[in-house]
């Protein structure tokens, strides 16, 4: 499940408490996937769903006038990002 709130905290601490929050978060972390989806999961969707909401602000004076973001479109977005981050996870861990 999707927590953003422990998502965030992580973030802080990486940035600023990088060795402490790193040393507590290896104690209790279980694989590198769930490790991935706690941090990527709510990135990719809130990316998805600012790209959705700034899909309209351009999208009537742009070249490409005929493009107004969907819903199909943003699960899309979503569903490609997944995949661009498990490829790289995978790439990087080997």
């Amino acid at each position: 499940m999707i927590n953003p709130k422990r998502t965030l905290e992580l973030l802080q601490g990486g940035l600023f408490d990088n060795e402490k929050t790193w040393s507590e978060f290896l104690s209790t972390a279980e694989d590198w996937k769930k490790t991935a989806f706690l941090l990527t999961g709510p990135l990719i969707v809130l990316s998805a769903i600012a790209a959705y909401l700034v899909g309209f602000l351009g999208s009537s004076s742009s070249i490409f006038s005929q493009f107004r973001p969907t819903l199909t479109s943003t699960l899309g977005t979503v569903i490609t990002s997944t995949i661009g981050a498990v490829v790289f996870a995978l790439v990087i861990s080997v």
